[in-house]
């Protein structure tokens, strides 16, 4: 075996070394050219939250759960309903 000539080894450290390389290289191509457009375009329409929409309704539930509380918690229960049905 000659001096220049690589051991198999070597050969796949490159071949890894090279691999790594174009991996990178095509994964930053694909965030900047679909991912990063993608999340600007969804970042101007913040989601809609429906489950905090309906105040009335949370208010509704709220007053029906004291229906089942003891006595001397009732009207804590009515108290504490008070700060979501205002």
């Amino acid at each position: 075996m000659s001096e220049t000539e690589k051991t198999p080894l070597a050969r796949l450290v490159l071949l890894m070394v090279f691999l790594s390389i174009a991996g990178s290289l095509v994964a930053g191509v694909h965030y900047y050219g679909i991912d990063l457009p993608q999340q600007k375009a969804l970042s101007e329409h913040p989601p809609a939250n429906p489950a905090n929409s309906n105040t009335r309704e949370k208010c509704e539930t709220c007053l029906s759960h004291c229906n089942y509380i003891l006595d001397e918690n009732y009207y804590q229960c009515l108290l504490d309903c008070e700060i979501i049905c205002d």
